[in-house]
């Protein structure tokens, strides 16, 4: 993985600083220390550990439509279906894995295998979180191959299913909650319950990479004539460094226990985006819009905790001959359970 290059070492090293100037107030917000005027809106549980088996499916579209407009683009949806994985969590630590699966997956051609693995890193607090990932995954399929002539290709599955495309990603988040009214982790990582509803402007600093590899264009082979530079890209990869604005809101239910929330965020920030093709290298940067959202419905009992949760990312990756769309989502289900040191017993 190539995450050292000096094109887009400036933004991690960016988001790394703000990580470290951010731990100390983390820090002082996960002490065990009275907070007389939040605590009627947010109630604090400290486990010693949790562990969290979880079933997640990742829902990630990758489109490439002529610059003008005039024909619908072509959508590559990841096709690594349902994953399961689990986590540890100590204090306010959460390490995490998971891997795909043989299950949601898009109907499949014979020799088409796609894979999917990722490692997460979390720390949560109610001011400040902060969330790191990598992930490797493989095998897209093209969710409207009805665009293609199937009579003038030898075998349409070629271009259906691309187990030739490979992707490597990184992403990396840090939250602030401007208000200690309102609680992310109630919903996120449930080390808190949210006892009243309560709504909060936040901010996001979000570093998020990824690379792709392929034999061929996804450009389908009769339709590359009218691309000029995506018609014959095998290579291509993207580095965005976002600042994002938003609000959330978690509602409270049965004192506590059950809490459903939603955060939305919006913003821009420098994208770098260097492709390959059979002219070389080439490289540009732009500063498109993105869009977050994150969601969820959790229960929050002293020994086990359940959470139904969904994210969404979008943003565009302009070229010169074509429109490109990027979403990344997915759902999760899970349920955990926690232990506590003999002084909580």
């Amino acid at each position: 993985m190539n995450l050292l290059k000096s094109n887009y070492a400036f933004g991690t090293f960016l988001v790394v600083m703000g990580m470290a100037i951010s731990l100390q107030s983390m820090g002082q917000d996960n002490k065990p220390k009275a907070e007389p005027k939040d605590e009627a809106y947010v109630e604090v549980i400290r486990p010693l550990i949790g562990l969290r088996p979880f079933v997640q499916q990742h829902i990630d579209f990758y489109t490439i439509g002529d610059k003008e407009g005039l024909t619908d683009p072509y959508a590559y949806r990841s096709a690594s279906g349902a994953n399961i994985g689990g986590e540890f969590m100590f204090k306010f630590l959460r390490f995490s894995y998971q891997r795909n699966i043989p299950l949601q997956q898009p109907a499949e051609a014979v020799d088409f295998s796609p894979r999917y693995q990722q490692f997460g890193l979390g720390l949560e607090g109610r001011i400040f979180g902060m969330n790191l990932n990598y992930a490797e995954y493989s095998g897209f399929v093209l969710q409207n191959s009805r665009l293609l002539n199937d009579t003038i290709y030898a075998d349409i599955n070629k271009e259906k299913y691309r187990s030739d495309v490979r992707a490597k990603s990184f992403n990396a988040s840090m939250r602030w909650t401007f208000s200690k009214n309102v609680s992310a982790k109630a919903l996120f990582e449930q080390s808190e319950r949210q006892l009243k509803s309560a709504g909060a402007f936040t901010f996001l600093v979000a570093e998020r990479f990824v690379q792709f590899r392929t034999d061929s264009s996804l450009v389908p082979y009769y339709e590359r004539g009218g691309y000029s530079e995506t018609g014959d890209m095998t290579e291509m990869w993207i580095n965005n460094v976002q600042f994002m604005f938003g609000y959330g809101y978690v509602a409270a239910f049965a004192q506590g226990k059950w809490n459903m929330g939603l955060f939305l965020y919006t913003g821009s920030g420098p994208q770098i985006r260097q492709w390959t093709d059979d002219r070389g290298q080439h490289r540009h940067w732009r500063l498109p819009a993105v869009v977050k959202g994150r969601g969820g419905l959790g229960y929050n009992g002293k020994y086990v905790y359940t959470r139904l949760t969904a994210e969404m990312d979008y943003t565009t990756i302009g070229m010169n001959d074509a429109k490109m769309r990027w979403w990344e989502m997915f759902w999760e289900f899970s349920i955990g359970f926690r232990l506590y040191d003999n002084s909580q017993n």
